[in-house]
């Protein structure tokens, strides 16, 4: 009796899917040469906002949940979930958070427990001092995220104005929000 032997390799291309632009709970991001787009749910900001105020005076951290998607202009990633780390899985300060392996990975098991469907495609954490840019360990955390579709969230509790950072890629491409940011309850 012979083995089996499949006759080639499968391979899941991205959903194809319009933009959702007109979704008025997705807040849209782009690049500054609007070459990609980033939707994100207005209760995944509203989510991480209240996980990093609830954390303070310590920074926050967590995982976002979704989808990259494509259509006639390329891909674009929504993102419609967060799971947020707890207390006992960190050790924070105002300025730096560290979460060890075996909490990061169970942390990834809550998120895909909770949203199986979706696929982690991003990270996000809080700057309780500072303003919403990358520091040079968000940096080299952001370039561990290989998907030039994956992001990063950064949560800045000094300034209600530039409340939220979103960067692309593993190289941490700024990309900024078209339109005014919903009020978000503090």
């Amino acid at each position: 009796m012979g083995h089996f032997r499949p006759k080639s390799r499968s391979s899941i291309g991205l959903l194809w899917r319009e933009r959702p632009s007109n979704n008025p709970k997705l807040v849209p991001f782009t690049s500054v040469d609007n070459s990609f787009e980033v939707y994100i749910q207005e209760n995944v900001l509203q989510l991480t906002l209240d996980a990093s105020l609830s954390a303070m005076p310590k920074e926050a951290i967590g995982l976002l949940a979704g989808r990259v998607c494509q259509d006639a202009y390329g891909s674009y990633t929504v993102v419609i979930a967060a799971e947020v780390a707890h207390n006992d899985e960190v050790e924070a300060t105002a300025s730096e958070i560290y979460i060890s392996s075996n909490s990061y990975s169970q942390l990834r098991s809550r998120l895909e427990t909770n949203h199986p469907i979706l696929e982690t495609i991003g990270w996000f954490h809080s700057h309780t001092t500072s303003p919403s840019i990358p520091s040079n360990e968000d940096l080299i955390e952001q370039s561990t995220w290989t998907d030039r579709n994956n992001v990063a969230l950064i949560v800045s509790l000094v300034s209600e104005r530039a409340r939220f950072g979103l960067f692309l890629g593993p190289e941490a491409i700024p990309l900024f929000c078209r339109v005014s940011l919903p009020k978000l309850e503090q």
